[in-house]
């Protein structure tokens, strides 16, 4: 096992606990009586969220072992993430949609604190800089307000970002 290995293999596990606990709850989310889409929608969200960090950690493998600070330092996102996914996650016998509106205050104010915290980890200002930072401003403004209708604008937001980063790219080649 390499160094590089050595130490990806502690935030890689730590984002492959809170992708396995999100996959867990899955098929009781999809029962009729415990759909609610806003929460199966950000579920989804989640689940790239993970993968996407997942996939560009890989990036930042020499920055992992630069010493032990810095070791912590770069696990704190993926254990805000798995609190993330904590929070997000209802138990069995809870009203999904009475639990995610309930919730969705604390939720969102983890999720602006993980875009914070990985925005920090870069170094240097860019456009992704002003993209985390866009979002954890709408991030806030769903926990402050606990809206809806802001809710659907961070989805579309996301979505947008995707599409414009991921799809097109391969689209246009």
């Amino acid at each position: 096992m390499s160094k590089d290995e050595f130490f990806a293999f502690m935030p890689l596990l730590i984002y492959g606990i809170a992708v396995s606990e999100l996959m867990i709850h899955w098929r009781d989310y999809l029962k009729s009586g415990r759909r609610y889409w806003p929460h199966l929608i950000f579920g989804i969200l989640l689940l790239e969220l993970a993968f996407s960090n997942f996939y560009f950690l890989y990036d930042v493998l020499d920055q992992l072992f630069v010493n032990y600070l810095n070791f912590l330092a770069r696990l704190t996102p993926p254990l805000v993430f798995l609190l993330l996914v904590s929070v997000y996650t209802p138990e069995e016998n809870v009203d999904v949609k009475t639990y995610f509106n309930d919730k969705m205050r604390t939720i969102f104010l983890l999720l602006s604190f993980f875009i914070f915290l990985n925005m920090i980890m870069e170094i240097g200002w860019n456009e992704l800089t002003y993209i985390r930072a866009s979002a954890i401003f709408m991030c806030l403004l769903v926990a402050w307000f606990n809206s809806k209708p802001i809710f659907w604008i961070f989805i579309a937001f996301r979505a947008l970002l995707f599409i414009f980063y991921q799809i097109l790219p391969i689209l246009i080649k």
